[in-house]
């Protein structure tokens, strides 16, 4: 096997398309610093060949084929091998779970002699696709992927292996690439051929020593024999002669028997044909039935095409019902409207009693606090007079105390305030009272306005008997049209059946005319012997 050709695309190191001419060398090199992608190259000679890489460990694995970063990729090897030139390629895709896997295989023999930028396209015949692509190679090549990968292209660190190989493996891989083989198909030969003439000459060595005892007189009494037995086998040939002569005669009677008896029953064979006597009435009776089948066909196809006529003439379903569906959402909304609105009026009202309440807690409040703060400033008066005595300066007015003044009445300021308590908590729970109450008013306001809007919205009212009377009209319509398509239908099933029944009688008209001109044709053929029967 001699490469030509390679191209990388997107293989293992290499990111950018690459193209390696072998073609005009004999002894080639790989050189470059560590990670340049020389193994890369060799890699990529032996995938393209059988589908793997020995670097890469199990020869299943493609995963390394692919260069990181990239979706898809190609290897193209073009090679010679026992004088015949061939291309090999094998696309590549990454899947989007990030799987390398073998898009395309295959293999081809090109022409030879063209240059090779057009060896790819000169395919002379495809030879294998897929998982075949491999095999096909070992059968060019002539060399097995374990061969292949220990002899012509030894993986890195492998070369010890190869060395320290058993002599057994060793051996049978030699005889593998230099075709020692036949050397061993020759000794087996040789070794056949030895033993049949070894088997011959004890053969004849028997048979000499049977023959001890030969002697003249012996010889001429066997001769003797030998000319007797020849002229009895001359008699017995003339005698068979004249026997294979009357088998002959006894033959060509036998021949002739038959012959006569082939005609007798010829003869005796025609017989009408069962149903022949019907036949012709049958064959009108079909047709006539067809003949009326089609008329009424066609009749009943009319009345068909008629209701349908009618039914598109009043039209579909959709309008009618979406009238009379807007007939029902009028009335349910006007029902609606009605009924928000009393519940408005309700809550109006209710609104009306609860700002009176609202109102009259408020002016209950506002008066409980001015009689606490006039029985407070009281008591602050009684207070401040329990601590002057006659002749102290009033802090209010600045004139002396004449007399003692009268103690105040605590309790009286403690009921005010209590009052007081009372009639806030009262007067808040009629402030929430027609809070809740104003909200619902406006709640029922807002229903009522968009209630009263959805019925504006929806089309002007129509009959509701009128929509009721068109959607009772299509229906009746439908009725009538399904069944003249039943009818319809049920008359083209009964033309069908009337007309295979007309083909199938004239098939037996001509199977009896077939039949009738076989057994004339037969009968003229036996008429035209000129030899009687015996």
């Amino acid at each position: 096997m001699r490469p030509l050709l390679l191209r990388l695309d997107h293989f293992g190191s290499f990111r950018d398309p690459v193209e390696v001419d072998f073609s005009d060398v004999d002894y080639f090199a790989l050189t470059g610093p560590t990670g340049a992608g020389k193994s890369t190259i060799i890699d990529a000679l032996c995938f393209a060949l059988y589908g793997t890489v020995p670097r890469w460990g199990r020869e299943n694995v493609i995963a390394h084929a692919l260069a990181p970063s990239v979706a898809a990729g190609k290897v193209a090897l073009l090679f010679e091998s026992d004088g015949r030139r061939y291309g090999v390629v094998r696309a590549l895709v990454r899947d989007g779970k990030g799987t390398v896997r073998t898009k395309e295989a295959r293999i081809d023999e090109l022409a030879g002699g063209v240059p090779l930028d057009e060896a790819w396209e000169a395919v002379v015949r495809p030879l294998a696709e897929g998982e075949h692509v491999s095999a096909e190679v070992q059968r060019v090549t002539g060399l097995e992927y374990r061969f292949f990968t220990q002899c012509v292209v030894l993986p890195q660190g492998r070369f010890a292996e190869f060395l320290h190989a058993a002599p057994r493996e060793r051996q049978d891989l030699l005889v593998q690439l230099l075709d020692a083989d036949v050397y061993e198909a020759i000794r087996q030969r040789a070794v056949r051929e030895e033993e049949t003439a070894r088997t011959a000459a004890s053969l004849a060595r028997d048979q000499l020593a049977k023959l001890s005892g030969a002697t003249a007189e012996l010889e001429a009494e066997l001769a003797e024999r030998l000319s007797a037995l020849r002229r009895l086998a001359g008699a017995l040939d003339a005698d068979l002669d004249l026997l294979r002569a009357r088998e002959a005669d006894i033959r060509r009677a036998a021949q002739e028997r038959a012959a006569v008896a082939e005609r007798q029953a010829a003869l005796a064979g025609p017989r009408m044909p069962d149903g022949v006597e019907t036949l012709a009435t049958a064959r009108r009776a079909a047709a006539e039935a067809a003949a009326s089948l089609v008329d009424q066909v066609a009749a009943l196809e009319a009345d068909e095409h008629a209701a349908d006529e009618a039914l598109a003439a009043l039209g579909g379903r959709d309008r009618p019902q979406a009238a009379l569906a807007a007939l029902d959402s009028r009335d349910r909304l006007t029902a609606q409207v009605e009924s928000a609105r009393a519940q408005a009026r309700s809550a109006a009202e209710s609104l009306a009693s609860l700002r009176s309440a609202l109102q009259d807690a408020d002016s209950a409040v506002a008066e409980a606090e001015r009689l606490r703060d006039r029985l407070r400033d009281a008591h602050a008066a009684a207070d401040l007079a329990s601590r002057l005595a006659p002749g102290d300066p009033c802090p209010v007015c600045l004139r002396p105390v004449d007399a003692p003044l009268p103690a105040g009445r605590p309790g009286e300021t403690r009921a005010a305030e209590g009052a007081l308590a009372a009639a806030r908590k009262e007067a808040e729970r009629a402030r929430t009272a027609y809070a809740k109450a104003e909200t619902s008013a406006g709640l029922y306001s807002t229903q009522v306005a968009r209630l009263e809007a959805e019925l504006a919205a929806l089309p002007p009212a129509v009959d509701r008997a009128a929509v009721e009377g068109r959607l009772a009209a299509i229906a009746k319509a439908e009725e009538v049209a399904a069944e003249a398509r039943a009818a319809a239908r049920s008359a083209r099933s009964r033309l069908r059946r009337a007309q295979t029944d007309a083909e199938r009688a004239d098939q037996r008209a001509a199977e009896a005319w077939r039949t009738l001109e076989t057994a004339r044709d037969r009968l003229l053929a036996l008429g035209s012997h000129d030899d009687p029967p015996p």
